[in-house]
């Protein structure tokens, strides 16, 4: 079963020194939707994980997505997405999880019309070039490659 991800709704409010982000339209491996929680805390873009009650969710911290552009924000939802569509939450290949979820991420974007092959991944592949990352994630520049790579005939 394919799942594809359908963005209906993104809005982005600044103030201060933080964006506030709500997205609708992610669901996990087993159809239940992906609900999107603000937190400030994180350490990272945002996060895909569990609420205590067991529904999938993805956290995100609003002052680190105020610093990226809008396409590489949705493109960071759209591959924390795809830890909860792709079942990777509950399996334990990080290098393996990151570069499908970015090939995912990038496809579905895509195909849905929701970011330009051209001009939009660009922009997502300066992001992520100038992006410290965590150890779970591939550095900057091979990132890059690989998300043209995920691309193909486009």
């Amino acid at each position: 079963m394919r799942v594809l991800l359908v963005v209906s709704a993104m809005l982005i409010f600044a103030g201060n020194a933080h964006a506030q982000v709500t997205f609708d339209g992610c669901v996990d491996f087993r159809g239940l939707p992906v609900a999107s929680i603000l937190n400030f805390n994180l350490p990272d873009v945002a996060m895909a994980s569990w609420a205590p009650n067991g529904a999938p969710v993805i956290q995100y911290n609003p002052r680190v997505l105020a610093q990226l552009a809008p396409q590489t924000r949705v493109f960071f939802y759209a591959h924390e997405c795809a830890h909860h569509a792709l079942a990777h939450t509950i399996r334990n290949i990080p290098f393996q999880q990151e570069q499908e979820a970015d090939c995912w991420a990038i496809q579905t974007l895509v195909q849905r019309g929701t970011l330009d092959p051209g001009r939009d991944v660009t922009v997502v592949q300066r992001d992520l070039s100038f992006s410290s990352g965590d150890w779970t994630h591939v550095p900057g520049p091979q990132r890059q490659f690989n998300l043209r790579a995920c691309l193909g005939g486009f």
